[in-house]
């Protein structure tokens, strides 16, 4: 239901519906329209999937500059702040980094020199996750209250809801507690309170199958970058799941190394997803400059062309050397100050020598002075010189047309263009 009406919705419109919250949580916080992202997914997804991720994005108005995979982000926001990496023509630092969420299991193995990564290989288990664990824990506590309250859990969805938060903070604790952990609820079902208890052993015992499923992601990235496990340099873990000491102690068992947890654990995808966007930024940026620039650099070779070639046979030798002046001037600023400028400096003089071309443009284009046509005093064909001021009079004739002026009845302005 939604609106009070039944309603049929696709993919796209719920992953548009979770990016539209987005949206509006980033641009409360940054307080200012956002427009720009850079959207991770799994590494599993399929081309129809990525697709699909982009169709919700543009649905919503966000302009995806990049699709990057979850774990490509995180191994960015790894190496950017690390000083230690070594140099470009020495051997790679191997970094695995292993993320369990809340439904999937991702693990890549990457090659990190100073500015450098290069993602060597991905393994995943797509059905492994945070909620695999709560459900075990579920599934044990419906049987225990079944059994001890005759309550069947799974009659009503409101109870197993409840039942399902309290598990998933059950399990939270026992991350960080090893003695016994009571659950209470009151009110669960039929006005009846329910309690239970459960420790870390009895939960790990619990998820033994579910531990098993973590090597065989792991086996498979190692044959994927045909490494040995002492080539690994360090293991990184993220994810809410990795806060579980028995999934941490697996992975650190197959390595033979401990686990790292310097990565925040909840943000490491989105800070790398939030650096990508940056570089892109700063590289659209630079671009832009560099056009600005190359578009000054451009305008003063081509004037300086025509100053030389079709405006030489209509200006002065005083505004061509002017003009020239000023063309060599900004030539000369471009390699020295104007080496490295902001855009609009750039835009600035640009504008600045287009009204050169303005000024240049009005000496080319200006009407030579008209010139009387000289009087003749002698009687021509008989008539003298007052029948001819009277002829005159009584007819109007058109004065010669001179080169470079127009005719007096026009009162359109004609440039030549001398491109």
């Amino acid at each position: 239901m939604y609106m009070e009406e039944s309603h049929v919705f696709s993919v796209e419109q719920i992953t548009a519906m979770l990016l539209t919250k987005l949206k509006e949580t980033a641009e409360y916080n940054l307080k200012k329209p956002v427009t720009d992202c850079v959207i991770s997914v799994p590494s599993y997804f399929t081309d129809a999937e990525r697709r699909s991720v982009l169709d919700s994005a543009q649905v919503v108005g966000l302009n995806c500059l990049k699709l990057m995979n979850d774990m490509t982000a995180v191994a960015l926001n790894y190496g950017i702040y690390k000083q230690d990496l070594p140099a470009l023509e020495e051997k790679p630092k191997i970094v695995v980094f292993a993320d369990m969420g809340h439904s999937s299991f991702q693990i890549t193995a990457c090659a990190f020199n100073k500015g450098k990564l290069k993602v060597l290989g991905s393994s995943y288990d797509p059905y492994l996750g945070g909620r695999n664990f709560d459900e075990k824990l579920v599934e044990h506590f419906c049987v225990e209250f079944k059994t001890k309250y005759k309550l069947d859990v799974k009659s009503k969805i409101r109870a197993l809801l409840r039942l399902y938060q309290e598990c998933e903070k059950l399990k939270k604790l026992m991350s960080s507690n090893s003695t016994d952990i009571p659950l209470n609820i009151e009110c669960f079902m039929n006005d009846i309170d329910v309690s239970g208890r459960m420790n870390r052993s009895e939960f790990e015992t619990l998820c033994a199958d579910l531990l098993q499923r973590i090597d065989a992601p792991l086996r498979s990235l190692m044959e994927q970058i045909q490494l040995r496990v002492e080539d690994i340099s360090s293991v990184e873990v993220i994810g809410g799941a990795t806060r579980i000491p028995a999934v941490k102690e697996k992975i650190a068992k197959f390595f033979g190394k401990d686990v790292s947890t310097t990565l925040n654990a909840d943000e490491a995808v989105a800070r790398g997803c939030a650096l990508q966007g940056k570089m892109i930024l700063q590289d659209k940026l630079e671009k832009e400059r560099n056009d600005a620039k190359n578009a000054v650099e451009e305008y003063v070779y081509e004037y300086r062309d025509k100053l030389a070639g079709p405006y030489s046979k209509f200006i002065s030798e005083v505004d061509q050397a002017r003009f020239s002046e000023l063309l060599t001037a900004t030539e000369d600023w471009l390699y020295e100050d104007g080496e490295d400028q902001p855009r609009q400096v750039y835009v600035d003089k640009l504008e600045e020598l287009k009204s050169l071309d303005s000024t240049c443009h009005r000496i080319v284009t200006r009407p030579k002075p008209k010139e009387e046509s000289p009087k003749s005093e002698k009687p021509v064909n008989g008539m003298n010189h007052n029948e001819d001021m009277n002829a005159e009079k009584s007819q109007t004739v058109p004065p010669t047309q001179q080169n470079g002026e127009c005719h007096q009845n026009e009162k359109e302005t004609i440039d030549m263009d001398l491109d």
